[in-house]
């Protein structure tokens, strides 16, 4: 999530994706970076299960991807200056799926 609307980071990256349009299919460098994030969630949840810390109820790629769209969702919700969503409520939220899903308390985050 961008740490608020100027975060310079976020705001790199969906330029690219929005540059993009509606042709991900021809732009590999822009689908990837969501393919990539995907991937970074799917590793952590799959890893949590295999370590014996949750027990997913779903699929991790599926979790991860609902994960992402929440992000990238809130994300722009942030950024452009939503004043019903902050990155708190955005995190919190996001925590609150993640909990459902793998059935244990997950600690807060700033």
């Amino acid at each position: 999530l961008p740490t608020g609307p100027e975060d310079a980071e976020w705001r790199a990256i969906w330029r690219a994706v929005l540059s993009a349009g509606f042709e991900l299919d021809r732009r590999s460098d822009v689908q990837g970076i969501y393919h990539r994030q995907v991937g970074l969630y799917a590793d952590l949840l799959s890893g949590g299960q295999e370590s014996g810390v949750f027990r997913l109820l779903h699929p991790a790629r599926d979790i991860a991807m609902t994960l992402m769209s929440m992000e990238d969702y809130f994300g722009y919700r942030i950024a452009a200056r939503d004043p019903d969503l902050s990155r708190t409520t955005a995190l919190r939220l996001m925590r609150q799926y993640a909990e459902l899903v793998v059935g244990v308390p997950l600690p807060e985050i700033d």
